[in-house]
């Protein structure tokens, strides 16, 4: 479990000190801008961890200064990853009077004037879906939640390099010649008062409908509110 820090400044300080590079003490960590009540906090993608059974990444980052007063939560996400199309179908085997059949599974024998029937899956077969969610929270508080998505409906050109990839009896792919590779910003941007207890931010993203993600970068800042 990786944690940075964040330091929170107990009084404001001057609107002129906006710019720069800024060296924290030694307990805190070196910031690269210096913001009227806060310092920005960057996380890469090995500062967060995966959940084992699902497509979803955390990330714990200390947070000090919390007294009880209003805090401004600045947290954006970029996101790269693949998303997910589903162009196979339904297949069973019928007979000639409308049977079902299985073929024999080493000879892969079966009766003459056996047909293949199939039928469109669950998913829409023009369908492409990238969507991702961020959540943020602090102690169990709820700073924010956006969801942002790169969905889209293959065209008929798409669909047939899609269609191209996917064995016909298995619908399993076998090569990917339809791009799936896509990039996401995402952002919660709010104000809360945890009454002091803010002490521990989680940032959480997470790929939705099928969405693999490959690579993260997070800007997070904690400020004052005036």
């Amino acid at each position: 479990m990786k944690i940075k820090h964040i330091f929170l400044f107990s009084m404001l300080l001057p609107l002129s000190v906006v710019a720069g590079d800024f060296v924290s003490h030694s307990n805190f960590a070196t910031n690269k801008s210096v913001y009227v009540s806060g310092t920005r906090v960057t996380l890469d993608h090995t500062s967060f961890t995966k959940y084992d059974d699902i497509e979803s990444y955390f990330a714990l980052v200390r947070v000090d200064g919390d007294v009880g007063q209003s805090l401004v939560f600045d947290v954006d996400a970029k996101v790269k990853g693949n998303g997910f199309y589903d162009v196979k179908e339904d297949c069973i085997r019928l007979d000639p009077i409308g049977e079902p059949v299985y073929p024999d599974p080493v000879s892969n024998w079966q009766p003459m004037g056996t047909r293949r029937v199939c039928t469109a899956s669950d998913y829409p077969k023009n369908k492409f879906f990238f969507t991702v969610r961020l959540n943020v929270t602090c102690n169990e508080h709820v700073v924010g939640t956006y969801t942002g998505n790169k969905n889209a409906l293959l065209s008929p050109a798409e669909l047939k390099a899609a269609k191209g990839g996917v064995d016909p009896i298995t619908g399993k792919p076998i090569e990917n010649p339809y791009n799936t590779e896509r990039n996401i910003n995402l952002l919660v941007d709010a104000e809360i008062n945890t009454g002091g207890a803010c002490k521990e931010l989680r940032v959480e993203l997470e790929g939705l409908q099928g969405t693999k993600i490959s690579d993260i970068a997070t800007d997070i800042l904690i400020a004052e509110s005036f």
